[in-house]
């Protein structure tokens, strides 16, 4: 897990995050319209898919068998979203039963029958076993005064059945009005289930006849009667601690508000008279809610807020339409609650009302705002003693197209330590540019890469974004210039610091490609030059080198360059490529048994370390580069697909990249389920694959596996990622980012073992 966070709120390691995913948020449309690759596993330790039915003999039923299920060519959203756990084997998901597509007649006859509970109780455990979930929620909506007892007789049948297969079982109860008064009895759920989902929220709605908050953490100064001051989190929370114990309840967040017309555009106070329903959002089409998303659409046209201190929440109003919503601060408010009380954690309803997409900042701007107050481990976490993680971002993919569209919004930083923002310029006269002004900046238009960085880093604290400079768009002979120039030297330095200061990065990265053996010690110079003007003022310098012994003889004086640099970059990949006339691995990690040259033999990552490592390099600096994207070749014969066969071109080009030679690893997974044949070099630790006169070299989960147990191995400094926006971040072919997570994993795992 990352350093934690010094503003954090919660710190019990018994705290928790729940999150409902409400599985129709499928059928929304354009940015409403989520799907299972849209779900980030890293944010919760336990995952909620609502909702499956109960019918009135005890059996559970799927209520959208299309959505649900592979048959009948089905989307198959259960078994996707039980994979997750795959690449996350600390999440949770459970399957919640109920909702307001269940009646509460079903729920009350069941419970009411001593056979019928037994049979929803043995139906319920074989459907988590059948479908992979660990566990059930029970979201009875609601039970009356009389199925009290009954209920509680449901949640013991339950709890004998499921805990006896090792499963959870949670329940799903209301707040305010529908309390313990009426519907529960607390002492006897909390004997039962293992965490209390407490609906905190739906305090006020249009069916008032006046405005009101949907989630007030406190009572207020408008609650003038008795049944108005019930309604808020504080009054429901001490309600059920009278008998559950604190660590069972958790704390429910709303993701989305809720909107009332005005009967007078001039009266929008808190308690003012409403006439009905606000309009519905353009995405949930539902009157008198709209998705956080939503919210924040319609703050940008022009309503005023309002912050409510003494209720802990805002609202805002144009017109005749008033909505009261949560935002991160009163979510930070209500972590705050939860610590100072001492509850279990915070569930969120739903994940998919948040901002999932990050379309007006952060992706799941609340869920974060959840997590970064809090300590919970989430299903993938990293301890702070882990090595550093750092990951390359191509700028230019913001202007790909489909599914190869990357932005800052797609970034998950809580999987790197380190992210490297390429690329920036240098011009002849040592000053710094910005290579695309229209993506990078705000103006005309443009849509302000750097500042949406800058709020990234608010949000994550312990991550440092560098400003890489260099790459294939700034000339060899411009670097080459500067670094020959004492007084360019002093000028760049002094320009990449104001930079970074300008534009709240934390350091710099030259990837200069590449120096020419003239170039070697001025390229220490403009180093220690560097060094000099960053470190003073407490900014990282890092540099990106060419990795293979023949590039390094050239280009670097390898022990000078540790001297002056935080870390060195390795470039471990393009070994091989479409410029050669035969197929080659692109990141081998050892020599194999077709590398039958000596030239060919110091082609792989294994030689290039130790040659770094023998020339002067401190393993503590060193950072193994690993590509997320393959080299394809054109095989002159089909029947000739083996490493090293004869080639006379470079692959097709991805749909995506649209570059020749090279596949991001979305376009490798597309190629892989079209059929390709995928060999193992077991030798060289990576794997190929062809189909027809196709053939490519990549990396994929084990190889990656095998790098970072390399990376602990030798004891080298951490591993970088070229580039985070190749692999599969939006998880289109199973779970996002599944190259990057593998490096977070596998390096935590190694780093464990390698304690004594």
């Amino acid at each position: 897990k990352e350093k934690a966070n010094t503003n954090s709120y919660l710190s019990s390691p018994t705290e928790h995050v729940f999150a409902y995913v409400s599985t129709w948020a499928t059928y929304r449309h354009g940015r409403g319209e989520f799907n299972v690759s849209d779900i980030n596993p890293l944010l919760c330790d336990h995952l909620l898919y609502a909702s499956f039915g109960v019918n009135r003999n005890g059996s559970v039923t799927i209520l959208d068998p299309w959505l649900d299920l592979d048959t009948g060519g089905g989307r198959g959203n259960i078994r996707r979203f039980n994979e997750l756990k795959r690449a996350h084997p600390s999440l949770k998901t459970l399957a919640s039963i109920g909702g307001d597509q269940v009646p509460s007649a079903t729920f009350s006859q069941v419970a009411a029958s001593s056979n019928l509970r037994s049979t929803f109780a043995y139906n319920a455990r074989r459907f988590c076993q059948e479908y992979g979930f660990d566990g059930v929620d029970i979201d009875w909506e609601f039970p009356a005064a009389g199925d009290q007892q009954n209920f509680v007789e449901l949640l013991a049948a339950l709890a004998s059945e499921l805990h006896g297969a090792g499963l959870i079982l949670t329940v799903a109860v209301g707040g305010g009005e529908i309390g313990p008064s009426r519907a529960y009895s607390v002492s006897g759920i909390a004997r039962h289930v293992d965490y209390i989902l407490l609906m905190a929220y739906d305090f006020n709605g249009s069916w008032d006849g006046y405005t009101g908050h949907n989630a007030p953490l406190y009572v207020g100064p408008t609650d003038t009667t008795t049944f108005q001051q019930r309604l808020n989190i504080d009054r429901t929370v001490q309600e059920w601690q009278a008998g559950a114990p604190a660590h069972k309840l958790i704390l429910g967040v709303p993701a989305y508000g809720r909107t009332f017309r005005l009967s007078n555009a001039c009266d929008h106070d808190l308690r003012s008279e409403a006439i009905g329903s606000g309009n519905a959002g353009s995405y949930t089409k539902e009157a008198s809610i709209l998705a956080y998303y939503e919210v924040l659409a319609t703050i940008q046209n022009g309503w005023v807020r309002v912050r409510n201190l003494r209720q802990q929440v805002p609202y805002a109003y144009c017109g005749d339409q008033w909505m009261s919503y949560d935002d991160p601060e009163s979510i930070a408010e209500k972590c705050n609650y939860v610590f100072n009380r001492n509850l279990g954690g915070v569930m969120m309803w739903s994940i998919d009302m948040d901002d999932f997409r990050g379309d007006y900042g952060r992706s799941y701007p609340l869920l974060k705002t959840i997590n970064d107050k809090s300590t919970v481990t989430p299903c993938s976490s990293l301890s702070s003693s882990k090595k550093p993680v750092f990951g390359y971002i191509g700028s230019w993919a913001a202007h790909r197209s489909g599914r190869g569209k990357f932005n800052v919004s797609d970034i998950e930083p809580k999987l790197c330590d380190y992210l490297l923002y390429a690329f920036f310029g240098i011009t002849e006269k040592g000053t710094m540019t910005i290579l695309d002004p229209w993506l990078d900046l705000e103006d005309n238009g443009g849509l302000g890469n750097i500042r949406r960085l800058e709020e990234l880093k608010r949000g994550h604290p312990s991550l440092k974004m560098l400003a890489s400079i260099g790459g294939e768009k700034v000339p060899s002979a411009t670097f080459s210039l500067v670094a020959a120039s004492s007084s360019l030297r002093s000028t760049f330095a002094t320009n990449a610091r104001r930079f970074c200061k300008a534009h709240g990065f934390d350091g710099v990265d030259i990837s200069w490609h590449y120096p020419g053996e003239g170039d070697r010690w001025n390229f220490v110079q403009l180093l220690r030059v560097l060094s000099t003007e960053l470190h003073s003022v407490g900014l990282i310098l890092t540099v990106a080198v060419g990795a293979s012994e023949s590039r390094a003889l050239e280009s670097y004086d390898i022990n000078c360059i540790a001297r002056h640099v935080d870390y060195i970059n390795l470039m471990t990949y393009d070994y091989n490529g479409s410029w050669d006339s035969y197929t080659g691995h692109n990141a081998p990690l050892y020599a194999g048994p077709t590398d039958t040259t000596e030239f060919q033999q110091k082609l792989n990552i294994d030689h290039s370390v130790q040659h770094w490592l023998n020339e002067g390099a401190q393993a503590h600096k060193l950072i193994l580069g690993v590509p997320t994207y393959g080299r394809s070749f054109r095989l002159s014969n089909k029947l000739g697909h083996g490493v090293r066969a004869p080639s006379d071109d470079a692959g097709d080009a991805g749909p995506y990249t649209k570059e020749a030679g090279i596949l991001a690893y979305y376009e490798v997974l597309e190629n892989l389920q079209n059929g390709w044949i995928k060999t193992r070099d077991d030798k060289q630790k990576v794997p190929y694959a062809h189909s027809e006169c196709q053939w490519m070299s990549y990396d994929d989960n084990e190889s990656i596996a095998n790098k970072c147990k390399y990376v602990v191995d030798h004891n080298l400094g951490g591993v970088m990622v070229w580039s985070i926006d190749m692999d599969d971040f939006r998880g289109s072919l199973g779970c996002k980012y599944p190259l990057l997570q593998t490096v977070n994993q596998c390096l935590q795992i190694e780093t464990d073992n390698s304690r004594p």
